[in-house]
């Protein structure tokens, strides 16, 4: 009995201890489309920032970017988003009622609010934050942000850098462990100092502000 009981002990003792489980990573989606008969956007530069901001911060292992999508279709959407990501970042062009993706001949195709609410409807349970970083996408925001989602569109036409240095002051605070409404704050700073007069249509600073939109729930928040 004796014996017995010190194998018990020493090997309870020789045991390695449990160690926690890392904290899960936050998933990041990028998708893009630049369709023919479309203006050329830089979506592949869009990329390398955001991830090369994400990357600099001191929360960059919170995060992880999935394979990104640059001339996303449909069928390439719907497979792209299986992975269930935190972050949704679209890079493209937009309408009032829709986004615009590409079909197998690289032509646009467009995703109509009915059916960015047949998409986003499955994601209200694990993605957080969608950025339809394109033209006239806040009606799209309102929509998908019915789900619990935040969700970040834009009133008018943006420009290429504009829209760029809206999404790295997005990131950078991502990156250092902000809250996404924190995060949102050092994006519009990026924006109006770097990007002023580059929001088409308007002059001031506190015009170029307006234009970007932030949902949830269905309701626009100030920030």
């Amino acid at each position: 009995m004796g014996s017995g009981s010190t194998y018990i002990e020493n090997q309870t003792l020789n045991s390695p201890v449990p160690q926690p489980s890392p904290p899960m990573r936050k998933k990041i989606l990028f998708i893009a489309a630049n369709p023919e008969n479309e203006a050329r956007i830089a979506t592949d530069k869009e990329y390398r920032l955001i991830k090369a901001e994400l990357e600099r911060g001191s929360h960059r292992d919170s995060y992880e970017f999935l394979l990104p999508q640059f001339a996303v279709t449909i069928q390439e959407l719907i497979r792209a988003i299986a992975p269930k990501p935190q972050i949704i970042h679209f890079a493209g062009h937009g309408e009032r009622k829709g986004i615009i993706i590409t079909n197998e001949q690289n032509q646009p195709q467009s995703l109509s609010l009915p059916i960015l609410q047949r998409i986003f409807r499955p994601l209200k349970t694990f993605t957080e934050l969608v950025l339809l970083n394109s033209c006239y996408s806040a009606l799209c925001a309102k929509e998908i942000s019915e789900f619990g989602m935040y969700v970040v569109g834009y009133l008018q036409p943006i420009s290429d850098e504009a829209a760029i240095g809206f999404a790295q002051g997005l990131y950078i605070g991502l990156s250092r462990g902000k809250t996404f409404e924190e995060a949102f704050n050092d994006a519009i700073i990026v924006l109006l100092t770097k990007n002023t007069g580059h929001l088409r249509g308007l002059g001031t600073s506190e015009e170029n502000s307006i234009l970007v939109e932030v949902w949830r729930n269905g309701e626009k928040l100030d920030l």
